[in-house]
């Protein structure tokens, strides 16, 4: 814990340190993180920045339009001049330094103000090639503190496997050689420790899973969304083999995508519909498409049990869950790798429902 501290440490005092303006965003051009002089710039704290679109800080829909073919690699950011406002209404002129992934779906936004007559001739001293070296050198640094963090997360969820298992394992002899003379509390003693034993395993293979899907670069190719479908459904019945599973699926269009990716995130949202409709007398899933400009809507409805929005977390934050663990089984997991998956697709995830009326899931994807 106390080396984890110390790399997020690292990282913020190397986000401080950084030339210029400084904004995180992630593909869509939401702001996930900033520098205390790009907050001081649009006059606000930077808990107000995080989240917000980029693309509202700018006053012209060229300038969010040109930032947005940039994300995509599109285009080149380099001395380009964005008009942005502070808070205030004051017009803002940032000229663009350089745009550059740090980190599978983090994108480093750098630019200098220029607003001033002052700021160009400050700007004006640093020579190209020292102001290009310097970033160089600050992205390598960036880039090494998120591998470290993702590996740190890694090693130490693989490392808690071994003294989870043994816990079980001791767990399970003292249950042996004392069979005949355990009192019922010491019965109920041991099989706690079990079940807590099985539901950190499978917390931790869960957040492996999710850290190798989010650390993955999607490899793009033509995806029929019909047999992707109809194959993680498949594997579902052979799973849940005593289910009566009932599937209503329209024709779905090929997507480009990264298939392994995409039947991931489909097959999560699919297993939620077995889930948390196991308790009725048969699980009814429809499966639909339709088009909205230049992105597919895929809605998955199911008839579970449902849940209260308007009393819920954001389903799909890290360990959120929508029921408790003696209700359903879960980690809170698997709606966060399917939000991840999603957004590496450019497109959105959402949800809706309430208690007693099943869910409805529904994800974008650009064609």
């Amino acid at each position: 814990m106390a080396e984890r501290m110390d790399l997020e440490k690292r990282y913020m005092n190397m986000l401080e340190n950084m030339p210029g303006i400084y904004i995180e965003t992630d593909p869509h051009g939401n702001i996930l993180e900033c520098s205390e002089s790009a907050a001081v710039l649009f006059g606000v704290k930077r808990e107000e920045l995080r989240g917000s679109d980029i693309a509202e800080r700018f006053t012209t829909e060229t300038d969010a339009a040109f930032f947005t073919d940039c994300l995509s690699g599109a285009k080149q950011i380099c001395g380009y001049e964005f008009t942005a406002a502070d808070i205030n209404g004051n017009e803002i002129i940032l000229r663009g330094i350089s745009l550059c992934e740090v980190s599978g779906g983090v994108f480093a936004f750098i630019s200098s103000d220029v607003t001033d007559e002052s700021e160009q001739e400050e700007q004006s001293r640093l020579t190209s090639e020292e102001l290009e070296m310097k970033l160089l050198e600050r992205t390598r640094e960036m880039t090494r503190a998120y591998n470290e963090l993702d590996n740190f997360s890694a090693i130490i969820a693989h490392e808690f496997k071994a003294p989870i298992r043994a816990i079980r394992l001791y767990s399970n002899i003292i249950a042996d050689e004392l069979d005949s003379t355990l009192s019922r509390d010491a019965e109920d003693a041991l099989c706690k420790i079990n079940e807590y034993c099985d539901k950190s395993l499978d917390l931790i293979k869960n957040l492996l899973e999710f850290s190798r899907l989010k650390a993955r670069i999607p490899e793009h190719s033509q995806v029929d969304m019909n047999k992707l479908v109809e194959g993680c459904l498949n594997d579902l019945r052979v799973i849940h083999s005593e289910a009566d599973i009932r599937v209503n699926t329209a024709l779905l269009p090929v997507v480009s995508g990264d298939e392994f990716l995409l039947r991931h995130a489909v097959y999560n949202i699919l297993d939620n519909s077995l889930k948390y409709s196991s308790v009725r007398e048969y699980t009814d899933i429809d499966i639909s498409c339709r088009t909205v400009g230049d992105m597919y809507e895929f809605s998955f409805k199911d008839n579970g049990v449902g849940f209260d929005m308007s009393g819920s977390a954001d389903p799909f934050t890290m360990f959120s869950r929508l029921h408790t663990s003696d209700e359903f089984k879960g980690t809170g997991v698997g709606l966060a790798a399917v939000r991840s998956i999603v957004e590496k697709h450019g497109g959105r995830v959402c949800i809706s429902s309430e208690p007693d009326k099943g869910c409805l899931v529904v994800i974008s994807i650009k064609k």
